[in-house]
């Protein structure tokens, strides 16, 4: 559909997004997953048209909440004849507001958007869109000194 780069407040909240960690450090129930390996990257962010879907009163805005936005969304595209629960399928809620937030006419459009974490829901994220980075947008990715190894665009 579009290049999106989904980046979090922290490592740990990247882990938990990627399901390198598992429960929920809301619970204090989590281990790291034993089947999964993953780096985490310092990324510097800079952007100018961003929806901020954190904010209570842009949720009202566009008709969703926090439940909406945290929900389920990976069942969508498993859910069929051979599962017991047949609906809903197809792009999920979510899946739909990000290809809305992406498609916004050029002169008003969004570089990205923040949102709460599914997996650590007092947290957000970020989505990037990297082929909407205005001039003045940069992304800047680290090595683990801090120095500069990849820049965006």
């Amino acid at each position: 559909m579009f290049e999106i780069l989904y980046l979090a407040e922290s490592p740990l909240v990247a882990l938990y997004e990627v399901q390198a960690m598992l429960g929920s450090p809301l619970h204090g129930v989590t281990q790291p997953n034993p089947y999964l390996a993953w780096a985490v990257l310092n990324v510097d962010v800079v952007l100018y048209e961003l929806a901020d879907l954190t904010d209570v009163a842009n949720q009202t805005l566009i008709e969703t909440s926090a439940q909406e936005l945290t929900g389920d969304w990976r069942s969508y595209a498993i859910r069929g004849r051979t599962t017991t629960v047949s609906g809903p399928i197809g792009a999920s809620p979510t899946q739909e507001l990000g290809k809305a937030l992406y498609n916004v006419p050029s002169e008003k459009a969004f570089e990205g958007f923040r949102t709460l974490s599914a997996k650590v829901p007092t947290c957000m994220i970020l989505g990037v869109f990297p082929k909407r980075l205005g001039s003045r947008s940069r992304i800047l990715i680290r090595d683990h000194l801090g120095n500069v190894i990849q820049t965006i665009p």
